[in-house]
């Protein structure tokens, strides 16, 4: 069953306008019932090799079968949250190594163009939905994919077209992100100064703003304009932005949007971040109560470097080039929540 399946809404709505509050379906029919059934028992199965001691060998193998089966397939729609909650169960192992496979699949030249752009695409979604990730965690991946787009746009200085589709599913993916999380970012100074190559990378003669994502692209300029995340501002159209033949390919679909089924979601949502969770940088505080997820407190010393976190994403396959902001490995955290995506019809 692919998200295709689901009738969509107006397609003129924003992407990020379009989530369902109560993402499951109140009728389904007898197929759906029987795979939500058999999602739920999926699920008890993983808690049971969760108690066995055993999680870590099933995601290892559930990892294997996501790489080559699901990765590359088109908008799959429940699948995935299989290892979505093995991660909830094992945030620090299971979930890190979740991450971190993404983003050395994203980085590897080795791997053909579609698989990367689909990695970052569920390394995006994930960093977004997943409540129980730790705050510092996301910091340094997001951190290292600034870097990445920093060191293309240092390298590469032609103009757009779809021959940048990983760069651009890079930037997208930061935006998105950012999208969720940039209120708790701007709320430490030190992290917002780890984002100053985004500036750059987004002002590039490549101009990811036109060839991302609008809707992404819109949300994400909306809040920057907002939070002063640019130091140059006036560099930024916040207004309407031109869309291309790229941004079109790139579509609404993000790989973890809310879970459809009434019984396996009930496994799903206490760990997922919804987009009526997220404070936006133009929100009024008063109209949002605190969402707390893994790893926040009110302590600026929890975003200090894990070295056990450091290690696992140091031991990432890496471009070879040298990135000039290499030295500083910092950043943030923070939640959300969105609907079935509307959009064109491709993934990242």
């Amino acid at each position: 069953i692919e998200r295709d399946d689901i009738p969509q809404d107006d397609s003129t709505l924003g992407l990020f306008d379009m989530e369902l509050e109560v993402a499951v379906e109140e009728t389904m029919n007898e197929g759906e019932e029987l795979l939500d059934k058999l999602m739920v028992l999926s699920f008890e199965h993983l808690e049971s090799c969760q108690n066995a001691g055993r999680l870590d060998e099933v995601f290892e193998i559930l990892f294997d079968l996501f790489e080559n089966l699901i990765l590359t397939t088109c908008k799959p729609k429940f699948p995935q949250f299989l290892l979505f909650y093995a991660c909830s169960l094992d945030p620090e192992d299971c979930g890190v190594k979740f991450a971190s496979k993404l983003l050395a699949i994203f980085l590897s030249s080795n791997k053909d163009r579609v698989t990367r752009t689909n990695a970052v695409d569920y390394l995006a979604s994930y960093l977004s939905r997943g409540k129980f990730l730790h705050a510092s965690f996301v910091a340094r991946i997001l951190k290292r994919l600034v870097d990445e787009c920093a060191d293309y746009c240092r390298t590469y200085n032609v103009g757009a077209s779809s021959g940048h589709l990983v760069f651009y599913s890079g930037c997208q993916a930061i935006m998105y992100v950012l999208c969720f999380r940039m209120r708790s970012i701007l709320d430490v100074p030190r992290f917002q100064l780890l984002l100053t190559p985004l500036e750059s990378v987004l002002y590039h003669k490549l101009n990811p703003l036109k060839e991302c994502n609008p809707y992404v692209v819109s949300e994400f300029l909306k809040q920057a304009k907002a939070g002063g995340l640019f130091i140059v501002s006036e560099a930024f159209i916040f207004g309407d932005l031109p869309e291309s033949e790229t941004s079109r390919a790139f579509g609404g679909f993000f790989s973890f949007d809310p879970c459809l089924f009434k019984i396996s979601n009930s496994f799903i949502s206490p760990n997922f971040i919804y987009w009526s969770m997220v404070k936006r940088t133009h929100d009024e505080d008063e109209a949002f109560a605190e969402v707390i997820v893994y790893g926040d407190t009110d302590n600026d010393e929890d975003y200090d470097d894990d070295p056990v976190l450091d290690n696992d994403v140091k031991r990432m396959s890496i471009t070879p080039k040298q990135s000039y902001m290499r030295d500083t490995w910092r950043l943030s955290k923070m939640p959300s929540r969105i609907r079935p995506s509307t959009s064109p019809s491709q993934s990242l």
